[in-house]
């Protein structure tokens, strides 16, 4: 049933766009995923929207989920929504704050965006996970970065379509071993598909990315603001020396 499952995933990933021979040379493809998280990490000022969808893998066209989110970029820094999780890199580390769990999570700044989903650069994921990567051009404006994963890792296959002269990702879709696959009438993988819509390099405010909003510094501790006073804070954060 596993292979039967494999089977189905990879069709439906190549089956629906044309094929291309591979225009970016073997060997590449790690550039063009390094281009395009520069694209959105050296972004002046950037702001666009990410719609998710999610469907069982036997049936990819009926959404059962739905997610809007929101993104901006503004010199080195970051701000996201998606759903009631609000993401923030801003000049000292990053931030997550669960809303709906009352719940603020700070960690280190990361080199890089999350846009991918993936830690494609990483290594040992890469080694650990993937069993090919490739680059194809759909039509003369759009890429696709296609990934298939070994039987070990839990997404079955990954694509990425991005504009090629601004390397701006226009969709990914992936497949992922579901949490619930013990769910009646499901399959037990998930696709997920992201639209991102709506770019605008309209300037963005410096306001936007202060962590201030929601903490503060007494005393070299980080407090909450009194409006954040009922959430729970949780740092995982290393203090450089």
């Amino acid at each position: 049933m596993k292979a039967f499952t494999k089977c189905v995933l990879t069709v439906l990933i190549f089956s629906t766009t044309k094929i291309y021979a591979q225009d970016v040379p073997k060997g590449l493809e790690l550039m063009e995923i390094v281009k395009v998280a520069e694209a959105y990490r050296t972004a002046p000022d950037l702001s666009f929207d990410i719609n998710f969808t999610y469907a069982d893998s036997t049936t990819p066209t009926a959404i059962t989920e739905q997610v809007a989110g929101s993104y901006k970029i503004h010199d080195g820094k970051y701000w996201g929504i998606i759903d009631s999780i609000e993401f923030l890199q801003g000049v000292q580390y990053n931030m997550a704050v669960y809303h709906q769990d009352s719940v603020i999570v700070i960690t280190n700044r990361q080199e890089y965006t999350s846009v991918l989903q993936l830690p494609l650069m990483d290594s040992l994921f890469r080694e650990a996970n993937i069993s090919d990567i490739s680059v194809i051009n759909l039509n003369d404006s759009t890429r696709a970065l296609r990934i298939l994963f070994n039987g070990q890792s839990p997404y079955h296959s990954y694509e990425l379509e991005y504009d090629m002269s601004t390397y701006r990702i226009r969709q990914v879709k992936y497949y992922l071993a579901d949490m619930a696959a013990d769910k009646p009438g499901t399959s037990g993988v998930v696709c997920v598909t992201m639209y991102f819509t709506n770019y605008s390099e309209k300037l963005i405010s410096d306001d936007e990315f202060r962590e201030s909003k929601f903490v503060f510094r007494f005393a070299d501790e980080v407090k909450l603001q009194p409006a954040y006073a009922d959430f729970r804070l949780m740092m995982n954060y290393e203090k450089e020396n």
